[in-house]
């Protein structure tokens, strides 16, 4: 019995190698066909590829002079697109690693003018019909948009107001100034607030000493049970020394009586002076808090080396700084994803011999699980061609060698308009990414400022950049320079401001603006140097000083107002604890009067009338001892 049948194997052998010759030669066209085909098919109009080239060894594919032809415009291209490249190494993925030689997406471009207008494929009875049916439902939708409430179009939601708000904003925001007075002062009242509230405290304490000191005072019932009791006194009849001494011990009883009330009323006299002067200190306080304030405000803004991060807003506008948070983000989403294609475990991990582990040697020629070569995208986006360069993209750069490297090109190659070149070095025990950057007439857009009473203009001129931003373990550390060049300045008005800002900056052309980075990749800061500041510094200091004096005028007189609004309640309050203060001294000085003197008047009077009496007795003893006839 014979195993194989040799005819038929060498037949089998025959066809299959004829199939591939004949594939080897003609699968190129064959895809080149399949797209062209089915991309106007779907597209409606013409697709042309230029050419198709498949290899197996590495596994490739390339495409070459895409042109999509924009059915509306058949005169132009939709998109079009030189070169589309895929290279893949066969022999790692048995091994189950991915590594890609090269990933190219080059010449993308849109709108472009063909050498001939492409074909436009004609739709079929049934097509036309679905087509109008479609553009039927479609106007009926319009209708149905057009025909919604009215409210719908006069009131404007909250949205469209905000948006509306927002547009203006950004359109006033051109005229950059200092803030309003009003709102700074309100806003920078916190020692007078503080003071205030401070104030109302203490006032309503000092009223309530006061309200307690009155209330110990003695009422109008004691005082009039004294007025009974010493008119009683007084109306005894004194014709003996007995009676002017039991009218003396009344008296003095009294005088006890009177004294407790007479220390309640030194207390209540203490109490209310003390209420007073505590209620004086604190409107003194809030008198003075505004200072404070006022103080504050010029360190907060200060006409010195620490407003040119504000003065750098108002030359380059918001945008470059508010890029720097996207870029942000960006790079916290880049350095994790080179992480994450590492494989788990770290690489210089010797091997385990444990139960349920592979024992991987050392290879002569090790490669990583992941392996990006060379990417490659290029485009082109404002009128000028973009490209964008990765080489050794993986998350094991202990074994390639090399660190992740980018390439961000605006312009030609030769003579770029911008580049940014970066490596991400994952190699060692610490992450070191550095990006170096270099720009060419950047073209930065006019702008307008509003200095005092007059729009200043700025045509920038040429722009260019240079710099470097080391990243390290998510440490910045950077420097940009900006060198302004052909700067053309006008101030518009025919204001003394405007007049002398026409003088200061007409010998003013060129100058540079340093950009420092510090601090982390989440939490960046952004100084600003410049030597506008010395070329400015005599032609401006007069302009400058003259507006930010202005302004400190208006905020202090905004604050001295805030706070004399604030004060007017607690002054009221204070003439209230006074006016208090007024009644116990008034029903204080009663008592004395009324009481203290009057036991003090009645007690010498009656202290006079026990010493005449006790004369006219030793007087009336000594007459009747001489009568006696006495022997001695």
């Amino acid at each position: 019995m014979k195993v194989f049948r040799w005819s038929g194997l060498i037949g089998f052998v025959a066809v299959l190698a004829l199939l591939l010759v004949i594939g080897f030669f003609f699968i190129d066209n064959w895809i080149k066909a399949g797209i062209e085909a089915g991309g106007t098919r779907i597209n409606g109009a013409e697709v042309n590829v230029g050419d198709v080239d498949l290899t197996f060894s590495p596994i490739g594919f390339k495409l070459e002079d895409l042109r999509i032809t924009d059915v509306d415009e058949p005169s132009k291209n939709l998109f079009e697109l030189d070169e589309a490249r895929l290279q893949l190494r066969l022999a790692p993925l048995f091994f189950g690693r991915v590594n890609i030689e090269a990933m190219i997406v080059d010449g993308m471009r849109s709108g472009t003018e063909r050498r001939r207008p492409g074909r436009v494929l004609h739709q079929s009875g049934d097509e036309r019909s679905a087509a109008d049916t479609d553009g039927a439902s479609a106007n009926n939708a319009n209708v149905d948009a057009a025909s919604e409430p009215a409210a719908t179009t006069t009131a404007p939601s909250n949205a469209e107001t905000s948006t509306a708000a927002s547009e203006r904003s950004a359109d006033d925001g051109d005229a950059s100034s200092l803030p309003d007075p009003t709102q700074v002062a309100l806003a920078n009242l916190e020692q007078t607030r503080a003071a205030v509230d401070q104030a109302r405290t203490q006032m309503q304490a000092a009223s309530d000493n006061v309200g307690s000191a009155l209330d110990a005072l003695p009422s109008d019932e004691s005082l009039a049970d004294y007025d009974r009791r010493l008119d009683a006194l007084g109306e005894r009849r004194l014709d003996s020394i007995d009676a002017v001494r039991r009218t003396l011990d009344d008296l003095n009883e009294l005088a006890e009586q009177a004294g407790r009330d007479q220390r309640s009323v030194a207390n209540a006299r203490q109490a209310a002076r003390d209420a007073v002067q505590t209620a004086e200190t604190s409107i003194e306080n809030v008198a003075a808090a505004p200072g404070e304030d006022w103080n504050a405000l010029r360190e907060k803004y200060p006409l010195n080396a620490a407003t040119a991060t504000r003065f750098g807003r108002m030359l380059l506008g918001d945008e470059i700084f508010d890029q720097v948070e996207q870029v942000q983000d960006w790079y916290e989403q880049i350095s994790p994803w080179l992480a994450r294609l590492a494989p788990e475990g770290r690489e210089e991990d010797g091997p385990q011999r444990l139960d349920g582990r592979y024992v991987r040697f050392p290879h002569p020629n090790p490669s990583p699980n992941f392996l990006l070569r060379e990417a490659l995208i290029g485009f082109e986006a404002d009128g000028q061609p973009w490209r964008l360069q990765l080489l050794d993209v993986t998350g094991q750069q202990g074994m390639t060698g090399r660190p992740v490297r980018i390439e961000i090109v605006k312009g030609d190659l030769d003579d770029p308009r911008l580049r940014v070149e970066g490596v991400l070095d994952r190699r060692g025990e610490r992450v070191h990414d550095r990006f170096e950057l270099f720009g060419r007439d950047l073209g930065l857009g006019a702008r307008r400022l509003t200095v005092s009473d007059a729009q200043l203009d700025w045509a920038p001129g040429r722009t260019d950049l240079s710099g470097s931003v080391d990243v390290i373990d998510g440490e910045l550390d950077g420097e940009l320079l900006l060198q302004f060049s052909d700067s053309d300045f006008e101030a518009d008005g025919s204001s003394r401001t405007a007049t002398l800002l026409n003088q200061a900056l007409s010998r003013v052309a060129s100058f540079d603006m340093g950009i420092d980075v510090e601090g982390t990749v989440r939490r960046p800061q952004i100084s600003l140097t410049s030597d506008l500041d010395n070329q400015l510094n005599q032609a401006l200091s007069r302009v400058v000083r003259e507006e930010y004096d202005r302004w400190l005028s208006q905020s202090r007189a905004s604050i001295e107002a805030q706070a004399d609004q604030l004060r007017a309640p607690l002054e009221t309050r204070l003439a209230d604890v006074r006016a208090q203060r007024d009644r116990v001294q008034q029903q204080a000085d009663e008592f004395q009067t009324q009481v203290t003197d009057r036991i003090e008047s009645e007690r010498d009077r009656v202290r006079q009338r026990l010493r005449r009496l006790e004369s006219q007795a030793e007087n009336a003893i000594k007459d009747e001892i001489k009568k006696l006839d006495l022997p001695f």
